[in-house]
């Protein structure tokens, strides 16, 4: 990884000398960008954000020194997970003193517009904060960091799902609330509800994104999830993994390699399918399709 440079946001708000570990690069990601760091001591050498950035301190400590308002260097120091904005705009000078590990989430300005207008805010004026402790913040930083080394195609929902709420986190951690959601009566909620699944159902082979399942419902992508677990108790995400793994325990019954069942289910592949599988059923797809051979196919 440390061939790839890091994109020019992160390149400029990184202190130090980075090394690429990791990034969300190429994944298909909308909204935001995703990088882990680790910074050797040294400068600040970008001098302009082009876009808002959030940055997670993944070391057990830092600390360097950085310029105030009077000019002079005064020291700093973080401990583990403490969060810093950083609007888009020129960078605060900044020394690191110690080898550091951060991870960047580089946020898309006009995603960070749609999102606030379909909440109804104004547009987003994001501020310079630094070594604020914000647990619902942390918590879903960390979910998207833990998903870079794994994740497939099937988790397109919920990696939509997980920055969604980051960014909703992250407009209200700089003073903008939500409206609350206008209660659906029960004959539209159940009509939506059915659009939505005859979809999920359809295209279950496919990686299935929160902007097609909020359009289908008729709703904005932030009301979305909430109302759907409102509806059926559970979140968009489980709901399609339960009709991914329902339908392919279906389909073992059947002479289909395991193989191609798990890409006709929407899995990334026969391993990850095998894993879920195990999780939800307490069983291995073989050992259910040995179960459910014919008494003629079974060995005398």
């Amino acid at each position: 990884m440390d061939r790839f440079k890091p994109i020019a946001a992160l390149a400029a708000a990184a202190p130090g000398f980075p090394e690429l570990l990791d990034s969300s690069f190429g994944r298909g990601w909308k909204g935001v960008h995703l990088e882990r760091h680790r910074c050797a001591p040294g400068p600040r050498v970008g001098h302009h954000v082009d876009r808002p950035v959030l940055v997670m301190l993944c070391s057990p400590s830092s600390h360097g020194e950085h310029r105030d308002i009077c000019g002079d260097f005064v020291p700093y120091r973080k401990q583990h997970g403490a969060l810093t904005s950083i609007p888009q705009g020129p960078a605060t000078e900044l020394r690191l003193l110690v080898e550091t590990e951060l991870t960047y989430a580089a946020f898309e300005p006009g995603y960070l517009v749609s999102v606030a207008a379909e909440l109804e805010m104004e547009a987003p004026d994001i501020q310079f904060q630094s070594g604020i402790h914000d647990a619902p913040l942390y918590s879903l930083f960390q979910l998207l960091l833990n998903t870079l080394p794994t994740q497939d195609a099937s988790d397109t929902l919920y990696v939509d799902t997980v920055i969604h709420a980051l960014t909703i986190r992250f407009l209200r951690w700089h003073g903008f609330t939500e409206k609350r959601m206008v209660t659906d009566n029960p004959i539209s909620t159940r009509s939506r509800l059915r659009r939505v699944r005859d979809l999920i159902e359809a295209n279950l082979e496919q990686p299935l994104g929160l902007e097609m399942l909020a359009r289908e419902a008729g709703y904005s992508r932030s009301h979305f999830a909430r109302w759907f677990h409102s509806s059926t108790g559970k979140s968009a995400h489980s709901f399609i993994t339960e009709r991914r793994l329902n339908r392919a325990r279906h389909m073992l019954a059947g002479d289909l390699p395991i193989v191609d069942i798990a890409t006709a289910c929407g899995f990334a592949d026969q391993s990850h399918m095998t894993q879920l599988f195990r999780r939800h059923f307490g069983t291995s797809p073989a050992a259910v399709r040995r179960r459910l051979a014919p008494a003629a196919a079974a060995p005398r």
